[in-house]
């Protein structure tokens, strides 16, 4: 992975559609979407993923499909995100096959060296400064240092990130953002994600990455 990733997650919105949404965000200048829906039968969201994956392919902009692996292979998805929860990194692997995307959350050193040690193509560490997510606590910036130091995989932050604090993550020493209520909180997901861009872009300016 080259430094600077930015990772959105997919997010349905009221006057939009996931595929019109997903053009938009894709043309903005995301590298990745990532995208779950649990309460999905499968046949719909094997459907909805093929279209999807098009839509990020014309772009050059991977798909991901958020824990559910038996739909990431049935529709021949770029990888799979997992949650701590999920069915663990080796056996992501030998489902989606050679040559796929296996990312796995983590929140402590120990969920991330495990994830690392199985394989995982990254590790999405969070939430870093804040989370929608019942009962989650914030781990800091200093935890994503910790990590990046003791696992090769890639480090992706994610959690509370927004416009004003992306350089204060990536100044953790993480490879990319993962962004997801950010995006959705301004008028324009496409203006959020030039905005986050701008800020990753410059970094990259200073830091002759």
């Amino acid at each position: 992975m080259r430094k600077n990733k930015l990772y959105c997650r997919l997010q349905k919105q009221q006057d939009a559609g996931y595929a019109k949404l997903a053009g938009e965000l894709c043309a903005a200048g995301c590298d990745a979407l990532i995208f779950g829906d649990r309460a999905m039968p499968a046949k719909e969201l094997i459907a909805l993923s093929v279209e999807l994956k098009e839509i990020c392919a014309k772009q050059k902009v991977l798909y991901i499909l958020s824990s559910r692996v038996d739909v990431a292979y049935a529709a021949d998805a770029d990888g799979v995100h997992l949650s701590e929860d999920d069915i663990p990194v080796e056996t992501a692997k030998q489902i989606v096959g050679p040559g796929k995307i296996v990312g796995a959350e983590a929140s402590s050193l120990g969920h991330a060296t495990k994830a690392a040690e199985a394989g995982a193509d990254y590790i999405a560490v969070g939430p870093v400064f804040a989370s929608h997510r019942a009962g989650a606590r914030a781990c800091g910036v200093d935890a994503v240092r910790m990590i990046k130091k003791r696992v090769k995989a890639d480090v992706l932050v994610f959690g509370g990130i927004n416009d004003g604090n992306a350089r204060e993550a990536m100044d953790s020493g993480a490879d990319g953002l993962l962004v997801s209520k950010y995006i959705y909180s301004d008028k324009s997901p496409k203006d959020a994600i030039m905005k986050l861009r701008e800020k990753l872009s410059l970094r990259k300016q200073e830091n002759g990455l």
